[in-house]
């Protein structure tokens, strides 16, 4: 008996096998004709016939104005005088 399952086992395995080489075998040729068959003819369109939309770029007196990092108020800071000899 225990005869009787290792050779069922063994059939088992081998059908496993060859479905599993059949698949990859049916999927590499789909592969290889996907690759050498020719693609259908594409018409080509004319490169002056397409012109990307003009944007107007702001100046850099309005990009001033838009305060990106925040508006800056002055600020009076009483600092004590310094030793220091900078020229």
């Amino acid at each position: 008996m225990v005869k009787h399952h290792l050779l069922l086992n063994k059939l088992f395995v081998l059908l496993i096998i060859l479905i599993l080489l059949s698949l990859i075998s049916f999927n590499g040729f789909d592969f290889y004709q996907s690759i050498t068959t020719q693609p259908e003819s594409v018409q080509e369109v004319p490169a002056k016939s397409i012109k990307p939309p003009v944007k107007k770029l702001p100046s850099s007196d309005t990009i001033a104005r838009w305060h990106l990092m925040g508006e800056q108020t002055p600020k009076v800071v009483k600092a004590p005088k310094t030793t220091l000899r900078l020229k």
